[in-house]
């Protein structure tokens, strides 16, 4: 990927466990986006590499395609993902064909050889329809979600098999730990995560990593279309732009970048607010957890906001008998959202943020204000004459 000059990535090889704890926590102490009492000062934190951070005996390490293909863990059932692996553009999500299937059917797909027959008392559940995709034309991922969601109850071996104290987040537990299990080429759209700052634990397989400050939001273009909670999303394709000749090359070169690979064992800080894209280079499995942030409130009140604007469009396009999932209006994540928990969230962030003397009428009448409405104009306008 093409790149102009920033400051190099940090990174370190802890040699104790207490070494990583003290790594992760000066990590986090310097992110800008804490309150400046939290941290001396400082330049702008960067992505910080742990190299073979992991312990051998950290439970989630047990956690490969072969893993998953023998286990019970793997009998567990969620959506996975499809695109072609000549599909030129951003990863979104609703342009993807959707399979449900279990763990154990993806690493079956991702990894043929390298997986053996399922252990006794192993469910004897039928082969997801994921079968019928050829892994040489296309790549696929897991749905990401959070454990508790995708192992329910019946998983408390590796529910409680998750902490994070080793790191420095004695805090973080299965209940906080979200799993992406995807085959080589699996890619998502460059983004940056509204709440909270990311810990990556990579666990099998390598990814790449291109990660993007938070001030290169002007080159990235960014869109709230398709929605999903809590992610900015670049109209860049960073995939294809990397290369000479492509129409947004300047403007990825412009952006500045750094390109990290995860090998298995390695943790990665990622600041809040760095926009990351991130492609499997071999079948990977990854954990991660959330760190709570200063300015999660704030970040609260506009997902609310959004959200509102954009389930009354999409009640107003099924009134006109639209049909606004073909548009890509939303992840399919976030398809099934109804519009009336709309205003008791906003209420809710509002709350949550000391904003208790603001109502929704409030947040109505500041977004379709004269002054609101000029600069959304000025943005159309622009984008009509082809500035944008």
């Amino acid at each position: 990927v093409a790149t102009r000059m920033l400051p190099a990535v940090a990174e370190c090889r802890p040699t104790s466990p207490r070494e990583v704890r003290q790594a992760v926590a000066a990590a986090h102490a310097l992110d800008p986006q804490l309150p400046s009492q939290s941290r001396p000062p400082s330049p702008s934190a960067v992505p910080v590499v742990f190299r073979q951070a992991i312990p051998p005996d950290w439970w989630p390490r047990r956690w490969t395609p072969a893993y998953f293909a023998t286990e019970p863990v793997g009998d567990k059932e969620t959506v996975i993902a499809v695109c072609d692996r000549a599909r030129a553009g951003p990863a979104w999500e609703t342009e993807m064909r959707r399979h449900r299937g279990s763990l154990g059917a993806l690493a079956r797909w991702c990894a043929p050889s390298v997986v053996s027959e399922p252990k006794a008392g192993h469910a004897d559940r039928p082969e997801s329809s994921l079968c019928l995709e050829d892994p040489v034309r296309a790549w696929a991922y897991a749905s990401y979600k959070h454990l508790p969601d995708l192992l329910g109850d019946d998983c408390p071996r590796e529910m409680a098999g998750v902490d994070w104290a080793p790191f420095g987040l004695p805090q973080c537990r299965g209940r906080e730990t979200t799993l992406w299990f995807g085959s080589e080429g699996a890619r998502t759209a460059c983004h940056y995560d509204t709440y909270g700052t990311n810990v990556v634990a990579q666990l099998h397989g390598r990814k790449r990593w291109v990660l993007f400050p938070p001030q290169a939001r002007g080159s990235l273009r960014p869109t709230r279309l398709p929605y999903e909670e809590s992610s900015v999303f670049s109209q860049v394709d960073v995939a294809s732009a990397s290369h000479p000749g492509h129409p947004d090359f300047d403007l990825l070169r412009k952006a500045g970048g750094l390109v990290i690979t995860l090998n298995p064992g390695d943790v990665l800080y990622v600041p809040h607010h760095w926009w990351h894209h991130v492609q499997c280079l071999d079948t990977a499995v990854t954990v991660n957890a959330w760190l709570p942030n200063p300015q999660d409130t704030t970040e609260r009140v506009k997902e609310a906001m959004v959200r509102l604007m954009l389930l009354s469009a999409k009640a107003e396009a099924g009134l006109l008998g639209h049909s606004w999932s073909r548009q890509g209006w939303m992840c399919p994540s976030e398809a099934s959202l109804p519009l009336m928990d709309s205003g008791p969230l906003l209420t809710a962030a509002l709350q949550q943020a000391g904003l208790d003397n603001v109502s929704v009428d409030d947040v109505l009448r500041c977004l379709t204000s004269p002054k609101v409405v000029q600069v959304a104009f000025d943005e159309l306008n622009a984008l009509g004459r082809g500035e944008a």
